[in-house]
């Protein structure tokens, strides 16, 4: 039997690790299965313990072996990068494992390296990007120093999976060498997805946010967001459209902001609340376990990140029926097709998002036909046993 050694940078549960999970767990029967990260957060890592991330106790649960890499960190960090080089480096040649998959940036980069180059036969190096780092915005010095990383790595790696047509052709663009690039969506069972009752799903989130607003008025509407609070994330704009839409009475009078989510901005974007007087209609509900199934509670889901690979919380979105409104970043309109199973907005413009949330509100007609729509195409044309099948067909090519 084949043994598979995925490395992650961090043992959160976000996108990244998301896939792993789906890809451990559907192929232990088949492959010999190791995950190995670095700790879920910067703030959880003390030194000389092993912090376990919901990454680990999930795959845990499912009998599934995990290394933890203590000094793997997402910041450049020289002296953390090179002793997490090493700690690489010794997994590998402990386990001797038949294929590396590596995911996200710093593991990819670091994994690679690490990786045996002189022993026959050498491991195959898959390396899957979860939208590239270098498309980020940050300093142009970052932006060009992850590019070159990348660049000078791709030559150790036998194949690199893009989970959007908008990665690969970015890739492309770039001079990454063609013949190791693929496509291979994200996927998720959507027929395994147990969502609330809308009502329980709407009476769980209020609770959670201790809103007085349910003492106001029974007929509201959740504009709705699952995301970690990350820069890329932009949740700073869905902050602005809320303020755009608080400017109509009317429409104020009977609409929360809801972001179901934890991370490094919750401050930043609290600060941003107060600043426009928005504490009683945008609410920061935390992490919640299983978010998706609070997916029913929302009258509008809504994505405004900058920087995506291909969401995973966009694929639930329209499992569940949802109306969406999401920028235009990464993969998400080969999701969304524009105008038929939801609408995509401009990058980083809080006034097209909130136009077209108002159009949802405004026509609930329209509104359940997108649903519909976004239902049915996440069942076609990204299901878990072709991201499964597709990618099974990559380790063994």
């Amino acid at each position: 039997m084949k043994k598979i050694l995925f490395i992650v940078t961090q043992s959160e549960f976000g996108g990244a690790q998301r896939y792993i999970f789906d890809l451990a767990t559907s192929l232990k029967n088949q492959f010999q299965i190791i995950v190995a990260a670095g700790p879920p957060a910067a703030k959880l890592w003390q030194a000389g313990k092993n912090p376990t991330g919901e990454l680990f106790k999930r795959l845990q649960s499912n009998n599934i072996q995990c290394h933890y890499i203590k000094n793997l960190k997402r910041a450049i960090n020289p002296i953390y990068d090179l002793f997490a080089f090493f700690e690489i480096k010794r997994l590998i040649k402990k386990e001797k494992p038949h294929i590396i998959h590596l995911n996200s940036t710093k593991a990819g980069i670091l994994g690679s390296l690490a990786a045996p180059k002189n022993i026959r036969p050498r491991p195959k190096i898959i390396y899957t990007a979860h939208g590239w780092v270098f498309n980020e915005d940050s300093i142009w010095p970052k932006r060009k120093l992850f590019l070159f990383l990348e660049k000078l790595t791709s030559k150790f790696k036998h194949k690199i999976i893009c989970v959007s047509s908008f990665d690969y052709e970015t890739a492309i663009k770039n001079k990454f060498p063609a013949e190791k690039l693929s496509v291979i969506h994200n996927g998720i069972n959507s027929d395994n997805l147990s969502f609330l009752p809308k009502e329980k799903a709407r009476q769980k989130l209020l609770d959670k946010i201790n809103a007085s607003f349910r003492l106001r008025n029974s007929n509201f509407k959740i504009i709705g967001a699952i995301s970690n609070l990350y820069p890329t994330k932009g949740i700073k704009y869905l902050v602005e459209t809320a303020k755009n839409i608080a400017k109509h009475p009317a429409i104020d009078a009977n609409l929360i902001f809801l972001v179901i989510g934890e991370g490094q901005e919750r401050i930043n974007l609290e600060n941003l609340i107060k600043k426009y007087n928005l504490e009683n209609i945008f609410f920061l509900a935390g992490h919640m376990p299983n978010a998706f199934q609070y997916i029913t509670a929302f009258d509008v889901f809504v994505m405004s990140s900058t920087k995506e690979g291909l969401p995973y919380a966009i694929l639930e979105a329209m499992a569940g029926g949802a109306p969406i409104v999401a920028a235009s970043a990464g993969g998400i309109p080969e999701a969304i097709i524009n105008n038929k199973a939801g609408f995509i907005v401009r990058l980083k413009n809080s006034l097209d998002l909130a136009e077209k949330i108002r159009r949802v509100l405004n026509n609930n007609a329209e509104a359940q036909k997108m649903g519909e729509a976004a239902e049915k195409r996440v069942k076609q044309k990204f299901s878990l046993n072709r991201m499964i099948e597709k990618t099974k067909e990559t380790y063994l090519s």
